[in-house]
C-alpha cells in the first residue's frame, strides 16, 4: 500500500518516501527525508512542506526555511508536546513567514499517487540546475 495520503482541504499530499514524491502538485514530507532529498525536492513544480515530529530538530530545518511553505507539527495522540511553542520559535527566531499546521494524530485517508522517484527528481533537478552533462548539447 502506498504510504501518500491528502489532507481534509486536498491541496497538499502528505508522501513517506522519496520515490512517491510526484514532480508536480504541493506535497508534504516528513523531515528525514527533506534532510535526505532538499535540494531536489525544491526543484518540483509545486509547493514542499516538512512534517517535524516531536523528536525533530527545528534547528536543523532553520537553514531551509525559506524554501519550505508549510511546517507540519505532529504530535501523537495523548503526548505533551508545547507545538504553540514550536510555532513561536519557527515565527521569532527564524522569521518563518509561512504556513504553519500544528496537528495531532495522522487522521488521513492514504490515496494512491504514481509519480517518479527521487533519482528522476535528481536528475531533473540537476537538469533544472544546468549541472547536468547529458542536457548540454554536443560539439
Amino acid at each position: 500500500m502506498s504510504s501518500v495520503a491528502t489532507d481534509r482541504d486536498g491541496r497538499w499530499s502528505h508522501v513517506d518516501e522519496a520515490r512517491e514524491v510526484p514532480i508536480e502538485g504541493d506535497v508534504t514530507v516528513p523531515a528525514r527525508l527533506w534532510h535526505e532529498h532538499g535540494d531536489a525536492l525544491s526543484w518540483r513544480d509545486g509547493r514542499t512542506g516538512v512534517r517535524l515530529g516531536p523528536g525533530d530538530s527545528l534547528d536543523a530545518l532553520g537553514p531551509y526555511l525559506g524554501r519550505i511553505a508549510l511546517v507540519v507539527l505532529e504530535a501523537r495522540p495523548g503526548e505533551q508536546v508545547d507545538n504553540a511553542a514550536r510555532s513561536r520559535i519557527l515565527r521569532e527566531r527564524y522569521a518563518y513567514a509561512g504556513e504553519i499546521r500544528p496537528v495531532e494524530g495522522r487522521a488521513r485517508q492514504p490515496r494512491r499517487v504514481r509519480g517518479p522517484g527521487a533519482s528522476t527528481i535528481r536528475r531533473r533537478a540537476a537538469v533544472a540546475a544546468g549541472h547536468d552533462r547529458a542536457a548540454e548539447p554536443a560539439r
